[in-house]
């Protein structure tokens, strides 16, 4: 027994499934396969694209660190050992097709139409000249600060405020949509540190790259910057993106934090788009790998509690909570064509909304608080509601805006 998701009009109804199994489904199915990466572990999820109904999952645990995060003396630190990201992408996928192939009769792996990716964030991770994550180096393999810097990885919390009051002072409109501070969960903070704490780390790193966007890069093989495409969530969330000035903080901003960092700003992508776009086809080599088709598409990746709002069908007047080792919030706004949305000054300072496009004339305003005191493990979140989101057709084209804490 399972919660069902009513994709229709995005009302986000859920009601129980009472069927155990799913018998007699026409082979002419469709299904989707949502891959959800989380603090401890991933998740994948195969669900009918025609209902979002679930008929296949899986969970693989991380095998770095403690409860699949690396960490250290410091307290603020954690990581993440990227190896287990392509694993648990090999594990769940074989793992949930052989799931559905129990519940379905007559499933077969060729008819899944395609792949969704969400993600923990930020959780930026240093790649060389082919794309490829330093931590598979060897000389760099036991090295946390070649590995993914995890989103609760604080370390940075002094680069944050300089880069706050940088910004306060030459780039206010940097600012502007997330309260007025940069956090140390985010990706600036933590690319600096990283350049102050392990500078043998940062000059042998060709670019910097988020999770949400490393995942389908190498499901697809578009791992190398020449083709390396990023998500507009993680981008406009945590690094200050932007059409309005260019895209990414520019390099003169930048400069005058460290020139190092001035220098990167020509190595970040360019190619930056929102998840109703495919980064490419599924590789022969994944395809062998998990059973799939080669070619399928690949979407743009995004953040975890976004596509999970997304996915529950948030409409005007609903809150969707999402509880995992963070608490996070979304709800949709109703049209703004004429009427500017007034800025919450009690809001900014405490859940910090986050203005995000959600379709051409909506916007949507999220929340989050991340959970300071609590230990690695947590709660795994319901990956049906995650996935629906790939069905509907729905896609987050977001601005740069942000909370205090993970989202």
């Amino acid at each position: 027994m399972g919660w069902v998701f009513d994709p229709s009009g995005m009302s986000g109804n859920l009601h129980r499934n009472e069927t155990t199994e799913h018998q007699n489904i026409s082979m002419s199915a469709k299904y989707a396969i949502g891959l959800d990466y989380g603090t401890n572990s991933v998740r994948a999820l195969v669900v009918d694209i025609a209902h979002g109904r679930e008929v296949g999952t899986s969970v693989w645990n991380y095998e770095h660190g403690t409860a699949g995060v690396i960490l250290g003396r410091d307290p603020n630190l954690a990581r993440q050992h990227p190896a287990d990201y392509v694993k648990g992408a090999e594990v769940t996928i074989r793992q949930a097709l052989a799931a559905a192939k129990k519940a379905v009769k007559g499933f077969r792996a060729e008819q899944v139409a395609g792949i969704g990716v969400d993600t923990t964030g930020s959780t930026p991770l240093p790649v060389d000249d082919q794309g490829q994550p330093l931590a598979f180096d060897p000389r760099f393999a036991k090295n946390p600060a070649a590995m993914a810097w995890l989103w609760k990885d604080h370390t940075g919390v002094a680069e944050a405020a300089e880069i706050t009051a940088l910004a306060k002072k030459l780039r206010p409109q940097f600012l502007a949509k997330c309260g007025g501070i940069y956090s140390s969960e985010w990706f600036f903070s933590k690319v600096l540190h990283c350049l102050r704490t392990a500078p043998e780390v940062f000059d042998a790193a060709h670019s910097w790259v988020e999770l949400a966007d490393y995942v389908p890069a190498a499901l697809t093989g578009t791992e190398h910057p020449d083709q390396f495409i990023a998500g507009v969530c993680a981008a406009g969330h945590k690094a200050m993106w932007n059409t309005k000035w260019g895209g990414y903080p520019d390099a003169q901003f930048l400069a005058r934090l460290n020139p190092k960092l001035g220098k990167l700003r020509s190595r970040l992508t360019p190619r930056v788009h929102s998840i109703d776009r495919a980064v490419g086809g599924l590789t022969a080599a994944w395809a062998k790998k998990t059973g799939l088709r080669a070619g399928i598409p690949v979407a743009v990746g995004a953040f975890d509690a976004h596509l999970g709002a997304v996915g529950c069908g948030v409409t005007p007047g609903t809150l969707v909570k999402i509880i995992g080792t963070g608490v996070g919030q979304a709800s949709r706004l109703s049209q703004i064509k004429k009427k500017p949305l007034k800025r919450n000054r009690k809001m900014e300072t405490g859940a910090t909304p986050v203005l995000r496009k959600i379709s051409p004339t909506f916007l949507a305003c999220a929340a989050s608080w991340m959970a300071v005191c609590c230990p690695v493990t947590s709660a795994s979140k319901p990956g049906n509601r995650q996935w629906a989101t790939f069905s509907t057709g729905s896609s987050i084209t977001s601005s740069p805006a942000a909370g205090p804490a993970r989202m």
